[in-house]
């Protein structure tokens, strides 16, 4: 239930081991939501802040981790490349 809930209505998710997504599916009038996530055994931890001052949840406009903008396609936010969770060769 708890995966259901983080990765198919709270829309975070991690793709190929690399990618954070964030593709919320949640009411308008919901004001934001953070979701901290333990990875790799718990040794990292990312803490995700999802905010909707508009009042629209519809899709994400803008993603970012310590100050490394992502994209946006389609409605959702993609972190893609060596993001913290991933090794780094």
């Amino acid at each position: 239930m708890y995966r259901i809930a983080l990765e198919r209505v709270l829309g975070v998710r991690i793709e190929d081991g690399a990618t954070l997504v964030v593709d919320p599916r949640v009411p308008d009038a919901l004001p934001g939501f953070t979701v901290r996530l333990h990875l790799d055994g718990g040794a990292v931890r990312c803490v995700v802040t999802v905010e909707s001052p508009s009042g629209s949840a519809a899709r994400v406009a803008a993603i970012g981790l310590d100050g490394v903008m992502g994209t946006v396609s389609d409605g959702a936010g993609r972190l893609e490349g060596a993001p913290p969770w991933a090794p780094v060769e």
